[in-house]
């Protein structure tokens, strides 16, 4: 068997520049696309969608005939099982909207094409995964450093009517709960770094992105750094000189000062939540179970088994199952009303409600295997890298099932899909990375080896 070549930026620049355009630059495009809205005074130029669109024309024909099999026939599948939905519903459904099912399912036909184009890459080359991780970090530093700056100038998207001097506003991302979930998936990542090389540019870093997270204010964002954090700070003291390359006589300082940090986080969260009435609001609704999520559950599941069997197999599609949602509830609750509806805010009824329990199912029930297979990977070999995966794809199936804006986020899409990636050719990466299976640390030769010369 030949060796397959090593993917860098001076043999292979298209392949290289290829995986950069598509996985690092979409969430740049939507900062871009917020800024020219807020300093334009309102304009509406796209520049996010029509990039994804642009890459997907490119990415479409590569998913039809596409070396892996399984992948291909699992695309087709996606494509017909939708095309079977779209029948069901313009004959059944109450009311139907073919060109906002469009805009619906590009969501997750782009999320699916990015994830085949990966495949293809990794098939072809031998790509150095922790180089892949130190991109997605850099992008997410630079995301979190754009919320920072919108909450010490207050400029940027407000996505509460009652944000308070930075709070509630998601810098110049369209939302604020799919730009969260990114930076969180990642920070685990960077964290990884840290302990793996610890220098002061991680440190810069994790700081960064733990404090831009936070400035969202989302429950996510506080309770999954807090998280993190204590994590990878214990980790120092569990993972040995292998994986952790911090002098042992330095090891009790540093734990002393993640104490003083992780203390003043913990006044900094509780000031928060109890100084601007907006976060103390969403909190308060949260634990009483009263926000505006309530009994959405309950309502989605009532809608779905009420239905015939054939909606229930496939669904009633996005425009009808929303605008149900919207019309049994919130309308009545004053709440505003949207053209296209209201999300039940949890991926699997966003999924199945409007899908059906076939291709509903199969949009969730991906994550959620991802989780499960990661977890054995981790309980048969937990090393540090792959406790960080295992990070990433626990907070992005939790906060699917629990939060939604998981599943059809394509700004998610780009960390979430190179997650995937380790999961399932999870031998792959780890033979690319020069490690033996058996071996439950990365061994400093087989880093070098491998990080010298790919993509670089």
């Amino acid at each position: 068997m030949n060796e397959k070549p090593v993917l860098t930026r001076k043999d292979y620049p298209y392949y290289f520049y290829s995986l950069i355009l598509v996985i690092i630059f979409p969430p740049f495009a939507d900062l871009l696309t917020g800024m020219i809205s807020y300093f334009s005074g309102g304009a509406n130029i796209p520049l996010g969608i029509m990039y994804r669109l642009g890459t997907l024309l490119v990415l479409f024909p590569l998913m039809l005939m596409h070396s892996n099999k399984l992948f291909q026939w699992s695309f087709l599948t996606v494509v017909i099982l939708w095309i079977c939905c779209n029948v069901t519903w313009y004959f059944l459904a109450d009311v139907y909207n073919p060109a906002w099912e469009v805009n619906r399912i590009f969501r997750h036909i782009y999320i699916i094409s990015v994830f085949g184009f990966l495949l293809y890459l990794w098939d072809k080359f031998r790509i150095s995964f922790p180089q892949v991780m130190k991109y997605l970090v850099y992008m997410c530093f630079i995301s979190s450093l754009s919320l920072i700056f919108s909450f010490v100038t207050g400029i940027g998207i407000s996505v509460s009517s009652e944000e308070e001097w930075g709070f509630g506003m998601s810098s110049f991302f369209g939302a604020a709960n799919d730009a969260g979930l990114m930076i969180l998936i990642t920070m685990p990542m960077a964290f990884y770094f840290l302990l793996r090389e610890f220098s002061m540019k991680w440190v810069i870093i994790c700081i960064a992105m733990m404090f831009g997270i936070i400035t969202l204010s989302t429950r996510t964002a506080v309770f999954g750094t807090i998280f993190v954090f204590i994590t990878y700070m214990v980790s120092i003291f569990i993972y040995g000189q292998k994986n952790v390359r911090i002098a042992r006589f330095k090891k009790i300082p540093i734990f002393i000062i993640a104490l003083m940090i992780m203390a003043g986080g913990a006044f900094y969260v509780f000031h928060m939540i109890t100084s601007y009435t907006h976060v103390t609001k969403k909190y308060v609704e949260t634990f009483t179970g009263k926000g505006f999520r309530g009994n959405n559950p309950d309502i989605a599941a009532q809608m779905t088994f009420d239905r015939n069997i054939m909606l229930q197999l496939f669904g009633q599609g996005n425009y009808s199952f929303h605008k149900n949602m919207m019309d049994t509830k919130y309308g009545d609750l004053g709440y505003t009303i949207l053209e296209h509806g209201r999300n039940v805010e949890m991926d699997y009824w966003d999924m199945v409600g409007p899908y059906g329990f076939i291709l509903g199912h199969i949009f969730v029930f991906f994550p959620v295997l991802a989780f499960f297979i990661m977890l054995v990977n981790f309980f048969l070999k937990p090393d540090i890298l792959n406790l960080t995966i295992l990070m990433g794809i626990a907070f992005f199936t939790f906060h699917s099932l629990n939060a939604g804006h998981a599943v059809a986020s394509n700004l998610v899409s780009s960390v979430i899909n190179v997650v995937y990636i380790y999961i399932f050719y999870y031998k792959q990466v780890r033979r690319d990375l020069r490690i033996d299976p058996s071996v439950t640390f990365l061994e400093d030769e087989a880093d070098n080896r491998l990080q010298s010369p790919a993509l670089t």
